[in-house]
């Protein structure tokens, strides 16, 4: 029984791939072959069986974008489906004009390529057939069904908001694209450094790790580093010092933006040929030397600025939203759900009418039921 719950959503596989852009696909050709050219020009030059090949063969389709709006694209054979807004009735067959299946597409997704359209409209036709089988045996008509459509119908309105403020949202003025950048400019910084990094031997309860002389080890490196000696033959001398079989890294390095890294946070603080102090973690000292540090122009991280602050727009829509009412629960009626057997039965009444609450569980405080989420309006 389960199985067959689950083959009806398989049949728009296709929305969730809609999202891929593919190459569109070019509209058959109308032009016609040289050879029927030169027989216009000249009948004499016909040849044998060319009037049969012009009967038998079909005119080339028109592009689909010729198409009148009413012209069907959509064609449902052996079913007599009631009335809806997508189909019309003709007999025992069904249609889907093109202006209906453009709408819905544009509804949905309108940036679904070619490919995947045809797809969608094949799976498209056979949910007509199923929803039509569904009419026909009343099943729109029972209670549990009209609780589930007016559900949907709350999930598209969500959903269908949370795009409209997805749109509002990135429709960000290039003045504020420019005030964000000249107020968070060393955000785009990048610099390029050289790093020498000093492991640490590993410790033992026999030879535990002499922590002054290993400061003392780090800071003459540093000394020596500064009076001009070839930063890769000190790295290679710590790595030997350290009994570190690995080979040693290259001292030279970029670093596009600030990460986490406290070391590499401390290095876009330092002047252009200055060496940083050994920085300690938990396995090495860490050595830098700035080389040059840029700042990325505007034009080239605009693009990204605009992501930022439409992202920051969207959130601050939303928490207006959800703030502007807030949800309560009846904490009597959930904690004692947390009591009602499995099959539904209620358990015993609790005394004085208090709730009862089992042993294991305790009434959640929180405005989301335990295991649920929050409806999220951008997807």
């Amino acid at each position: 029984m389960r199985s067959h719950r689950l083959c009806i959503p398989l049949l728009f596989a296709s929305f969730a791939v809609a999202q891929t852009t593919t190459p569109p696909v070019a509209p058959p050709s109308s032009t016609p072959t040289p050879a029927a050219q030169d027989s216009k020009r000249d009948p004499a030059r016909t040849e044998p069986g060319a009037a049969l090949q012009a009967d038998t063969v079909p005119a080339p389709a028109k592009a689909p974008a010729q198409l009148p709006p009413t012209a069907p694209v959509i064609l449902i054979k052996g079913s007599c489906p009631a009335a809806s807004a997508a189909a019309q009735i003709s007999g025992c067959k069904a249609q889907v004009t093109r202006g209906e299946f453009e709408r819905l597409v544009n509804a949905l997704n309108p940036e679904m390529a070619p490919a995947l359209r045809q797809n969608f409209a094949e799976n498209y036709g056979k949910l007509l057939v199923i929803a039509n089988e569904a009419r026909k045996r009343g099943i729109q008509n029972s209670a549990e069904i009209q609780v589930l459509l007016e559900f949907a119908r709350l999930q598209v309105l969500a959903q269908e908001l949370g795009k409209r403020i997805q749109k509002q949202a990135s429709n960000v003025p290039k003045a504020e694209i420019e005030n964000y950048y000249r107020g968070h400019q060393q955000e785009f910084d990048s610099v390029t450094a050289q790093r020498i990094i000093i492991p640490r031997p590993a410790a033992s309860a026999e030879k535990p790790v002499d922590e002054e002389a290993e400061k003392q080890f780090a800071a003459k490196i540093r000394e020596r580093w500064t009076a001009g000696e070839d930063p890769a033959k000190l790295q290679a001398e710590a790595y030997a010092r350290s009994a570190n079989k690995v080979q040693p890294p290259s001292v030279d390095l970029v670093i596009r933006r600030r990460g986490s890294a406290q070391a590499e946070l401390a290095v876009f603080d330092l002047q252009p040929g200055e060496i940083s102090q050994p920085m300690l973690n938990q396995s090495a000292f860490f050595i830098y030397k700035l080389v040059k540090k840029e700042t990325a122009p505007l034009q080239q991280v605009q693009d990204e600025i605009k992501r930022t602050l439409t992202a920051q727009r969207l959130q601050q829509e939303m928490d207006k939203i959800t703030k502007s009412g807030e949800a309560s629960l009846n904490q009597t009626y959930f904690a004692n759900l947390a009591v009602t057997s499995p099959a539904g039965g209620a358990s015993a009444p609790s005394p004085a009418g208090k709730p009862r609450v089992a042993p294991s569980q305790k009434p959640s405080t929180s405005s989301t039921p335990s295991g649920a989420k929050p409806e999220n309006p951008n997807k």
